[in-house]
């Protein structure tokens, strides 16, 4: 029987993206899990067998017997990755880079799985292939590809701002939006800083709307000016807001949803 396909058991994802401080730059990880293994084929010839002498003393022997089969790959003895656009293969985001296939710590002889991290996938609109190839080079084909994704994170958030052209600070951030604050230019408008998860670029759409929790105040609130989004960053955007009337508002809360352009 012949198996020429390679069997991959496992493949583990991990988009690892975060924030250690304002403007820094995020990473995504990529683990690569898979079974390393190579064709074996392997050529049996029948053996001739004495016959009785009434059978004339000959016999016809069947003809050579070929089996080829996956087994685990003792012996390639490195391996190289790299991350590229799919789309644009000559742009390579990670590598090449070569590392050593070592038992117990990257690789287990027993069953053939190899585990391996590629750290610092820049952030991309972009469809990325991962690619493993065997030896320390990346000719050929390689032998374990996968498209990725790192796309900056889309989704919801809240902060409460408190009353336009006062002084009380932002605070119950939460969602995609990270944190915030605000400045009031007089006493009828406010400048509020809004801190979010980090994004590819600035190329995003933010669609926001105003709560007024306290029902009695609504009327007040309606006053409003439509909210203005400017100063927009990879990690924070800017609203002004204005309130010619100068009715305490209560406690606005600011509702985002941030999308990024595909």
């Amino acid at each position: 029987m012949k198996n020429i396909m390679k069997t991959f058991y496992g493949i583990s994802l991990f988009l690892l993206c975060f924030i250690v401080s304002y403007g820094d730059v995020f990473a995504v990880d990529f683990t690569i899990k898979t079974n390393l293994m190579r064709e074996y084929t392997e050529v049996i010839t029948p053996a001739a067998a004495s016959s009785p002498s009434s059978c004339g003393g000959s016999t016809t022997l069947p003809p050579p017997m070929t089996l080829t089969m996956q087994v685990v790959d003792s012996v390639t003895t490195q391996f190289t990755v790299r991350v590229i656009e799919k789309d644009n293969p000559g742009n390579v985001l990670v590598g090449p880079s070569t590392h050593a296939k070592t038992n117990g710590v990257n690789f287990n002889l027993a069953n053939g799985e190899l585990t391996h991290t590629i750290t610092g996938i820049p952030p991309s609109k972009k469809v990325l292939v991962v690619e493993l190839y065997k030896g320390n080079t990346v000719s050929g084909s390689p032998y374990f590809s996968q498209e990725i994704t790192t796309r900056s994170e889309s989704g919801p958030g809240v902060l409460t701002i408190g009353d336009v052209g006062d002084g009380t600070s932002v605070s119950g951030a939460a969602g995609i939006i990270t944190g915030g604050s605000k400045s009031n230019p007089n006493a009828t408008s406010s400048e509020i800083t809004v801190n979010i998860k980090e994004q590819v670029d600035a190329e995003y759409i933010v669609l926001l709307t105003i709560d007024s929790p306290t029902a009695g105040v609504r009327l007040a609130n309606s006053t409003i000016s439509t909210p203005v989004i400017y100063n927009k960053t990879a990690t924070s955007f800017q609203v002004y807001l204005a309130d010619p009337s100068m009715v305490n508002i209560q406690n606005i809360r600011l509702n985002v949803m941030i999308q990024g352009y595909q």
